[in-house]
C-alpha cells in the first residue's frame, strides 16, 4: 500500500513537468523509471523500519515468527498479533489483520493491473497528430478509437477519457482498506501509545507513516486501554464529588516525593529503563 501512496508525489510532479514542456524534457522511459524507482526505494526503507518496530514489539510480547514483520502483506496480518482483538463501533473483530491483508493484496493487484494498462496505452500507436485550426499548433492527442474494444470497458466508461471501471473500483477498494487499517492500527496503538492512539492511527492508516509510527513506539510496554479509561472515569468521578484522591504509590501528598503520576502504570517501556531513555513520553523522540 505504501508504494502507491508514495507514487502519487513524483507522478504528479513529473506529469506537470512533461505537460508544460510538451514532452520535450524527458522520454517515456525516463519518466516511468523515475516515477517508479523513487516510491520503490521509499517503500523498501519503510518496510525495513516498520519491520524493525514490529519485530522488537513482538520480542517483548513473546510472539514468535518475527520474520513476518519484514514480509509485505504478512506484516499487516502480524500487526494484529500485537494489537489483539479489535473493536468496531463497540463490536469485537478478531480477524481485522487477516481482512486488511486480503483487501490489501487485492488492492495492490488491481492497482498494478491499472498501471500496466496505463503504460500500454501510453504507446504512440494510440495517439494521433492533430493540428489546431486557429493556432496551427500540432499536438499528439489520445485516440480512443485505436484502443481495442475489449479493453475499453476496463479503462473508460464513455467515449471520453474520464473515470473508468478500474478508477472507480480501486478508489472504493482504497476506502475500504483505509477503514480496516484504521480498525487494525487503532487496536495496536491503543496498547502501545495510550496518550494519542488516534493520531498515530491516522498517520498509519490514511498517510504513509505507519512504519515510522511502529518504530517510534517499539520500546513501549503494552497496556490495557479499557482499564485505563475506567481509571480515568473513576478519577474524574472523585474530583466531581469533591473527594480527594488517595496518594499513588504510597507517597503522602505534599511529602518529599509528592504524589506520583496517577496513570504512571499505563506508560513506561517494555524494559526496565528510566523515563529519559524513551518510554511513552514522545513516540517520535528518535526522529
Amino acid at each position: 500500500m505504501e508504494f502507491f501512496e508514495w507514487l502519487f508525489v513524483p507522478q504528479l510532479i513529473l506529469t506537470m513537468i512533461r505537460f508544460y514542456s510538451e514532452g520535450a524534457i524527458m522520454s517515456d522511459a525516463v519518466y516511468f523509471s523515475i516515477v517508479f524507482s523513487i516510491p520503490a526505494a521509499l517503500y523498501i526503507v519503510c518496510l525495513i523500519i516498520g519491520g524493525l518496530g514490529l519485530s522488537r514489539m513482538a520480542k517483548f510480547a513473546g510472539i514468535g515468527n518475527r520474520w513476518m514483520a519484514f514480509v509485505p502483506f504478512l506484516n499487516t496480518y502480524y500487526a494484529q498479533k500485537l494489537g489483539g482483538e479489535a473493536s468496531v463501533f463497540g463490536a469485537k473483530m478478531k480477524r481485522a489483520g487477516l481482512y486488511a491483508m486480503l483487501i490489501e493484496i487485492f488492492y495492490v493487484v488491481l492497482n498494478a493491473f491499472s498501471i500496466a494498462l496505463s503504460i500500454y496505452l501510453s504507446q504512440g500507436a494510440f495517439y494521433e497528430e492533430v493540428t489546431d485550426i486557429e493556432t496551427g499548433v500540432t499536438s499528439s492527442v489520445f485516440n480512443l478509437n485505436r484502443v481495442p474494444a475489449n479493453m475499453r470497458w476496463a479503462y473508460f466508461m464513455t467515449n471520453d477519457t474520464g473515470f473508468g471501471v478500474l478508477d472507480i473500483t480501486t478508489g472504493l477498494l482504497g476506502l475500504v482498506l483505509v477503514f480496516f487499517f484504521c480498525v487494525l492500527y487503532n487496536s495496536v496503538f491503543k496498547k502501545y501509545y495510550i496518550r494519542s492512539p488516534f493520531l498515530l492511527t491516522f498517520l498509519s492508516a490514511v498517510l504513509p507513516g505507519r512504519a515510522f509510527c511502529l518504530y517510534a513506539v517499539r520500546n513501549n510496554a503494552p497496556v490495557d486501554y479499557d482499564a485505563y479509561l475506567r481509571r480515568m472515569r473513576e478519577e474524574a468521578a472523585r474530583r466531581m464529588q469533591g473527594t480527594p484522591p488517595p496518594p499513588y504509590g504510597g507517597a503522602p501528598t505534599g511529602g518529599s516525593g509528592g504524589p506520583q503520576e496517577p496513570f504512571s502504570d499505563f506508560g513506561g517501556t517494555a524494559e526496565e529503563t528510566p523515563p529519559e531513555s524513551g518510554g511513552n513520553d514522545s513516540p517520535f523522540s528518535d526522529f
